[in-house]
């Protein structure tokens, strides 16, 4: 039997009014018959989805990992006492230091070129261990189109599901539940594809 596992941020959590089994997750390992397992997080950064998969693979044995990458905006930092949070631009934008980050710091290519980073760490972790896996990018703005240097030199196209392009963006900008439905069958194509 195979096993699956899906991290990622809310995009592959799912949120109301999608309900735990309308996901894609739960609909592709449905599909397989297996049970669903689900790591994701909402508002996870690629730096937590990375870290999060890395630390559930130490752990446990899965045949195929699922990754979706979120917005390149988000980011991970940590503190002086060691605790790490996730920022997100939205979050208390009007505070410092996520004000005066988002003003004087962070610029659209220092995200993409973290999300590679984080791309490439985790092929590199995967290879090592010779664990499958299969990357996924969920993110309305588009910025994995955009060009840098980490892309160049990774040279990943991760497949984009969400959007899919099939149905206008909902008011939370999160996938309802026919675009799970065909989000899980760009997901089944891609396992197809692995396990042939």
């Amino acid at each position: 039997m195979m096993s699956l596992c899906f991290s990622g941020c809310s995009f592959t959590f799912g949120i109301p009014p999608v309900r735990r089994h309308e996901r894609y997750s739960f609909l592709v390992s449905n599909h397989y018959g297996v049970t669903e397992n689900n790591i994701s997080q909402n508002g996870a950064s690629n730096d937590d989805i990375v870290n999060r998969s890395i630390n559930y693979l130490e752990e446990n044995t899965v045949d195929i990992f699922l990754i979706q990458f979120t917005y390149v905006d988000r980011c991970k930092w940590f503190d002086w006492n060691g605790n790490d949070y996730n920022w997100l631009p939205y979050m208390n934008e009007n505070k410092t230091p996520y004000k005066e980050y988002y003003k004087y710091v962070y610029t659209r290519y220092l995200g993409l070129e973290n999300a590679y980073k984080n791309m490439h760490l985790f092929d590199l972790y995967c290879k090592s261990r010779k664990q499958k896996y299969i990357p996924f990018v969920a993110e309305h703005v588009y910025e994995y189109d955009l060009d840098c240097n980490w892309k160049k030199i990774y040279n990943c196209n991760p497949t984009r599901i969400f959007p899919t392009g099939l149905f206008p963006l909902t008011p939370n900008k999160h996938p309802d539940v026919e675009e799970n439905k065909e989000m899980a069958k760009i997901i089944i194509g891609k396992i197809d594809e692995l396990i042939v």
